[in-house]
């Protein structure tokens, strides 16, 4: 990747992709921006790596302001190493929210640009995910770059992406590859730009993205004054229904449940789609969302859960499954073979496992988002990433909530006050997402994982990893993302030294470490808190938020 490998700039891996690779240099690909009306520029985790967001701004800063030329960044959904990775590295960068644009909206006018430039991506822009069925990537959603006029990958050599699939992108006609480190390179670009444009701002701001229908462009969830405008819909076919989460299994318990399955911009896809779509009244109010959106965007509204489980083909959950969904639940044996389909969340355990065969008894079909596989092709279902990467996000701002100081350094008349200190325990999607929004409130970051190889990944965001001093480490990469718990005693008696070390010092622990279909580990104990032993134990006012107590927590006090 960009500004990654190393070994030779220029030579191909050799792999099954033949062809011709066309190079240019940095004065040529700066006449091509200073040429180019409307440029896309899709950025990889090798631009994380490298740190060089800031420079990139600054070149999408020249374009816009100094040449007006319309300039959009294309986000892919798993570019970087969690959801949302690059939008945090841009908006670090100040790069204005409403050029930066995800992946369906990009592709919609994606042969409208002149330019592309491709900024240490690789699998998330190989045209093989849609033209090869043999290749371990088709069906994973991509940037379809090779369609703009013209195409420019900035890489430090021909490497394959984390797949190890050949990108034939490299030797398309209209691409051209530009070698180098991508701080190098794309500092170089940025003084040669600004000697080559005016020095005078053309325009105030450049003009904003134009969005096509896929896009949101204004208000939450994309919703607008134009969205009053009634859409003539395809004739309905089955039909999707969800409840009002917040009461389904009690109007009374302590936990409000304000997710809703659907949002009015997805009901308005649904139906586009051919889908009929109904909705328990009051669904969406604790998100914010009121009847009325969801109607204007083609949805029937019911009175009661009982109603939407009667008339829906398709029932969409966000909690885990409850005896309510089995009640409800359509009987197949009386429907000459029509069947229910039920779409839901959860953990297995026994009690949820006797619900599914009582649901297979009704001839329910029920479909669990959790077992989806953690593979490139899955990626637009993997609804626990997404969520993963709100907890951490959340975890954060819940911290700072508490914690009786602010998160960056500040200097004033009485003197200088530094940053508060985060500590993220686990970085998976949680972790790393805690310690992206720790880094955006400038906090002194900290982070660890029992897998070294996620120290570059935490680097590249900017925070410092800390490295359980230990011989005994192999064998914790786990499989599908995630980590596996070491047994070895030695490992076990540093790491827990490593974290009593850093607990002491630090003013928010962060807690995100568990292990699939086990319980989490215990990483933060009360000797490590408590003011009554022989070490100082965490400082006063101190937070500890741990998002793995839902499988017993990573502390002892949860």
């Amino acid at each position: 990747g960009f500004g990654v490998e190393d070994g030779s700039l220029v030579a191909p891996s050799g792999g099954g992709v033949a062809g011709e690779v066309h190079t240019i240099d940095s004065a040529e690909l700066v006449r091509k921006l200073a040429d180019a009306k409307k440029v896309l520029i899709v950025p990889g985790y090798g631009m994380a790596v490298a740190r060089c967001q800031q420079q990139v701004s600054e070149i999408a800063n020249l374009l816009r302001n100094r040449n007006g030329a319309v300039v959009v960044f294309g986000i892919h959904p798993v570019a970087g190493r969690l959801p949302g990775h690059m939008n945090v590295l841009l908006a670090e960068a100040n790069v204005p929210y409403d050029i930066v644009l995800e992946m369906e909206e990009v592709n919609a006018d994606i042969a409208t640009f002149d330019l592309c430039i491709v900024l240490g991506a690789n699998d998330i822009v190989n045209p093989t995910t849609g033209s090869d069925p043999s290749s371990p990537i088709y069906g994973m959603p991509a940037i379809e770059v090779w369609k703009c006029r013209e195409c420019v990958v900035l890489k430090r050599s021909m490497a394959t992406g984390y797949s190890g699939v050949e990108n034939p992108l490299f030797f398309h006609e209209n691409s051209r590859m530009l070698f180098g480190h991508a701080r190098d390179v794309v500092d170089k670009i940025r003084n040669e730009l600004a000697d080559k444009l005016p020095s005078e701002n053309v325009v105030d701001q450049g003009p904003s993205a134009v969005l096509g229908e896929t896009g949101n462009s204004a208000g939450k969830d994309g919703s607008s004054e134009d969205a009053e405008e009634r859409v003539e819909y395809p004739p309905v076919g089955a039909m999707v229904g969800f409840v009002n989460e917040s009461i389904f299994d009690d109007a009374e318990a302590a936990e409000l449940e304000r997710r809703v399955a659907v949002t009015p911009v997805v009901t308005r896809k649904l139906r586009m789609l051919g889908f009929d779509v109904a909705f328990e009244a009051g669904s969406g109010q604790a998100a914010s969302f009121s009847d009325e959106e969801y109607e204007l965007m083609g949805a029937t509204r019911l009175k009661t859960a009982e109603e939407v489980y009667a008339k829906a083909d398709v029932v969409l959950r966000v909690a885990a499954l409850s005896n309510k969904d089995v009640q409800l639940s359509r009987d197949g044996r009386d429907l000459d073979g029509v069947t229910q389909v039920i779409i839901s969340t959860f953990s297995v355990n026994d009690e949820v496992l006797e619900l599914v065969e009582e649901l297979r008894a009704k001839k329910v079909t029920v479909v669990n988002m959790a077992a989806v596989p953690r593979i490139s092709r899955a990626q637009k279902l993997d609804v626990l990433t997404s969520m993963a990467n709100i907890a951490g996000y959340r975890a954060v701002v819940e911290a700072f909530h508490v914690l009786p100081r602010i998160s960056r350094p500040s200097v004033t008349a009485s003197g200088h006050l530094p940053a508060a200190s985060v500590f993220v325990i686990g970085t998976g999607v949680a972790g790393l997402s805690a310690v992206a929004t720790a880094q955006s409130l400038g906090a002194r970051v900290y982070a660890s994982d029992v897998r070294d190889t996620t120290k570059e990944q935490i680097e590249s965001m900017g925070a410092t990893f800390v490295r359980i001093e230990c011989r005994e480490i192999s064998g914790a990469g786990g499989s599908g993302g995630y980590a596996a718990e070491i047994s070895s005693p030695e490992f076990k008696r540093a790491q827990m030294e490593t974290y009593a070390a850093m607990v002491k010092k630090v003013d928010v622990v962060i807690c995100t470490a568990m292990i699939p279909n086990r319980r989490a580990p215990m990483l933060v104990t009360k000797e490590m808190i408590s003011s009554c032993t022989q070490v100082r134990p965490m400082a006063p006012h101190s937070v500890i938020v741990d998002l793995a107590a839902t499988a017993g927590g990573n502390c002892e006090l949860t």
